[in-house]
């Protein structure tokens, strides 16, 4: 009987520990609801995917509170993993604590406001390739805290590919396609006017540069085709936004011994023919049967050619908008018409990027910084504009690039619009307002339409360039002052006003001259 009795009293027991046990987990769970409510509980809500964002552009990563709890009064922390104490960004006491912040991100960084509805983004600006990787968004108050990260990708457009063309083994064509600045390493796609893919014949080389940035040479040897021209694309995706394109027009020339044969005999039959016609001249001259007649036919040709721009008479003939005269028109132009129109003009100081010195009243132009090429971003601001402005009219200038051809390592020269964008990062092309005709001594001379046009061999000879601006026909020609010969026209120049833009480029530092007129 005692041992039934100490066991109903061990039970006995036992059921009350139960009973007590269970009566606490039943008030825990009411009061914990209760005592969370008391310090504000929250979560903090990231996007799960990473955010992209564009070199040297701005972006914004998101972090929000859960509830539209008011930030006001926490803490907000965004720093890199494992670095803590070394922020991004830290919002304390109600305001943005930049001192205690890493010095790299100073000015860069901000929060794009709405804190009162628990709206704790990070905006970062001036993106560099060091910024990418993870942020941690970590918001506190005196008794919570909660945290999470965000992923950054970093991604650069490189430049505009440059193409030359130059004649391989046999008769094989050998097309180069050059760009530089892109992250990461992008896509390479060869194609001809019939929409044929020619990548499989091309071969490609990324190499990195100083700055972590990847430039871009692929190559393609081909037999010559009747193809009208070839495009080098180069891109991150399939978006306009992140491809860049040019074409260019290869020169195929004929076999040289299936036309040496019919060209000396046309040479030979050219030389007869010369002969017998100046042998019946002399003999018709010497009796009077021409002379007077023929002077007054040469007075009316003279005449003609005096009243008719040499730049109208060109544009008569062409019906392409972009294209390059032969040897044997441009011996036509007549030099003392466009001397006529020539204009004094003078650098703007004002408006010289920093790196960039004038002298000689404003005439003389060079880079007192020279970079490399490697070195030189898209947001570097490289050209000056001059004083003058141009409306109406015919209006001819000179400017001297270099003593020897192909001295300097680049130069631009050619006009802006009044409202073309003055920023750094506005490509130089017709849609933006800039009209230029460009050189950088390893791609020739060349102008954007937007895709690139090369003028292969002009440099042998460039050393002075002269411009000539007809706002009447909205035309713009470029010309070989030395050898007197005509370079390329632009057609669909529109603009309320234009101003001639010139640079020296920013690889060297040798000076460009304006040639102006003797006052």
């Amino acid at each position: 009987m005692y041992f039934l009795f100490e066991e109903d009293m061990q039970y006995t027991v036992f059921s009350n520990v139960m009973i007590s046990a269970t009566l606490l987990r039943w008030v825990w769970m009411f009061l914990l609801p209760t005592l969370c409510a008391s310090f504000e509980s929250f979560s903090v809500v990231v996007p799960q995917d990473p955010v992209t964002g564009l070199l040297g552009a701005s972006v914004s990563l998101p972090c929000t509170l859960s509830k539209n709890i008011d930030t006001t009064p926490l803490e907000v922390r965004w720093y890199h993993p494992e670095m803590f104490d070394t922020p991004v960004l830290l919002y304390k006491n109600r305001q943005i604590l930049e001192s205690d912040a890493d010095q790299q991100y100073w000015g860069r960084v901000s929060l794009l406001g709405g804190l009162e509805k628990g709206n704790v983004t990070l905006k970062l600006e001036n993106l560099t390739l060091a910024d990418r990787g993870d942020y941690i968004c970590h918001v506190s108050s005196d008794s919570w805290y909660d945290k999470n990260k965000v992923s950054l990708q970093i991604k650069a457009v490189g430049s505009i590919p440059v193409l030359t063309v130059a004649k391989a083994e046999g008769d094989q064509l050998n097309i180069t396609c050059h760009t530089h600045g892109w992250f990461p390493e992008p896509s390479v796609f060869w194609t001809d006017s019939d929409k044929k893919d020619l990548k499989h014949l091309s071969k490609v080389r990324f190499t990195t540069d100083s700055q972590g940035l990847v430039n871009v040479w692929s190559w393609l040897i081909i037999p010559p085709s009747e193809s009208e021209w070839l495009s080098c694309s180069v891109g991150l995706s399939a978006s306009n936004q992140e491809r860049r394109e040019s074409r260019v027009l290869p020169n195929i020339s004929a076999d040289a011994e299936s036309v040496n044969g019919p060209i000396i005999v046309s040479f030979i039959a050219l030389l007869l023919l010369c002969v017998t016609g100046f042998t019946v001249y002399c003999v018709l001259h010497q009796k009077g049967l021409i002379g007077t007649k023929q002077k007054r036919t040469q007075g009316t040709e003279e005449t003609e050619q005096l009243n008719t721009s040499p730049v109208d008479t060109e544009l008569q003939t062409q019906n392409d908008p972009h294209t390059t005269v032969s040897s044997a028109q441009t011996e036509k132009l007549e030099w003392n018409q466009l001397k006529k129109c020539k204009v004094n003009i003078t650098l703007d100081i004002n408006g010289n990027p920093a790196f960039f010195r004038t002298a000689r009243n404003g005439t003389r132009l060079h880079c007192s910084k020279p970079k490399q090429s490697d070195d030189i971003r898209d947001d570097d601001k490289f050209f000056s504009l001059c004083k003058e402005k141009f409306s109406s009219g015919k209006q001819y200038w000179e400017v001297r690039m270099s003593h020897k051809p192909k001295e300097k390592l680049s130069w631009y020269v050619g006009v802006a619009s009044d409202t073309a964008e003055r920023n750094y990062k506005t490509p130089l092309i017709p849609e933006n307002g800039f009209w230029v005709l460009c050189y950088e001594k390893e791609e020739n001379v060349y102008f954007k339409d937007p895709f690139l046009v090369l003028l292969t061999d002009v440099s042998e000879t460039l050393t002075t360039v002269g411009v000539f601006l007809d706002c009447d026909e909205h035309t713009l020609s470029f010309y070989n002052v030395d050898a007197q010969s005509h370079l390329y026209t632009i057609t669909n120049v529109k603009a309320k006003t234009l101003c001639p833009l010139i640079s020296p480029g920013l690889r060297d530092s040798k000076p460009i001259h304006i040639i102006n007129c003797d006052k």
